[in-house]
């Protein structure tokens, strides 16, 4: 079976005696091997898994799913360059930085990492998009800011240049584009 990357809303669903946030469409794949990364508390995520082409093509169906090419070395042209911007802005996920010539498979390591970050902003019990994408950094609290350091700082990542004056989309992108050489494990494999 094919590895294939989507980017998939979360839903909210019962697991046993508690409530978690899981891929809308999980219950659609049949593979054996699956990797979600959330966005942080936001509803979106990075989907990766190992179903079968008619488990995908009815995933990729779902109007709110974007997937990714199955060959993550094809490059990035204006008509999916735009329609990507346009999906992942409208999910409060920084897309500015994409460009024609890109990779898809430096998207969607890009896309990883900060949705990595968040997640361990998360993990510390807070939320770091509480503002616009525009706002500074120096109008989110002092914990977040903290819990934004700290969580760069265990994923091996430079914080460096971003200041409070540096917008929440600049300072997402700056650690976003640590990713591009560094490989993301998903599915038994790194992509």
């Amino acid at each position: 079976m094919t590895i294939r990357v989507y980017l998939m809303p979360v839903i909210e669903a019962e697991r046993g005696n508690a409530t978690r946030r899981i891929p809308k469409y999980l219950s659609l794949v049949d593979g054996t091997k699956s990797t979600f990364i959330r966005y942080g508390q936001e509803d979106v995520g990075l989907f990766i898994d190992n179903s079968s082409d008619a488990a995908s093509a009815a995933i990729s169906a779902n109007s709110d799913v974007r997937t990714f090419p199955v060959d993550l070395d094809t490059v990035v042209t204006n008509g999916p360059r735009t329609q990507i911007v346009n999906a992942l802005e409208a999910l409060n996920v920084p897309a500015h930085w994409v460009a024609n010539g890109q990779t898809f498979r430096v998207v969607f390591r890009r896309l990883a990492g900060v949705f990595q970050l968040l997640q361990n902003v998360q993990g510390r019990g807070l939320r770091f998009l509480q503002a616009s994408l525009d706002s500074p950094i120096s109008g989110l609290p002092a914990n977040v800011r903290q819990a934004m350091q700290d969580g760069a700082a265990a994923l091996n990542l430079s914080t460096t240049g971003i200041t409070g004056a540096t917008t929440l989309r600049v300072a997402l992108a700056s650690i976003g584009a640590q990713f591009d050489a560094r490989p993301v494990r998903a599915c038994g494999t790194e992509l």
